[in-house]
């Protein structure tokens, strides 16, 4: 009687082997599909990016929502200076960035909408705590057609 070590004798190799460039060919397709669906990840970021820079906000969010609606959450270093979160100035700022989402994401005409949330923080250091200043909702037919050079295309 011989000893053969689990996985050494050559048909273990062979299986081995074929299991191998099987797991190949299934994963080749799935790199696509995960190119694919994360391809507008990177448009995400520099949107972002871009509405923190444009609006001088200290951070800025924006997630896809089922491909038909896109939620931006911005967050500003002070509250709205009026009282109630739907004070004039949240309400020019929620609708400058709806406006610069219309003009600035590709993707604008299959939206149905565009949400907004402003955000806040108060208190200091370790008592500090988010507060809702408001949410908007923009329907596309309000915020009308992407104005700028290769939007919504």
């Amino acid at each position: 009687m011989t000893f053969v070590a689990a996985g050494s004798h050559p048909l273990c190799f062979r299986e081995a082997i074929m299991r191998s460039a099987v797991h190949r060919l299934l994963l080749v397709p799935a790199l696509v599909l995960l190119a694919a669906a994360c391809g507008g990840v990177g448009e995400v970021l520099v949107l972002s990016r871009d509405i923190e820079r444009e609006f001088a906000v200290s951070d800025a969010s924006v997630n896809l929502q089922d491909g038909r609606s896109v939620e931006v959450t911005v967050w500003r270093d002070t509250p709205p200076a009026a009282a109630g979160a739907m004070a004039p100035e949240s309400d020019s700022l929620a609708r400058g960035v709806a406006e610069y989402v219309r003009d600035h994401y590709a993707g604008y005409d299959r939206l149905a909408e565009v949400r907004v949330e402003l955000k806040s923080r108060r208190g200091a250091a370790v008592n500090s705590y988010a507060v809702s200043d408001g949410i908007y909702v923009f329907a596309r037919r309000e915020l009308g057609p992407a104005r700028a050079a290769g939007a919504g295309q």
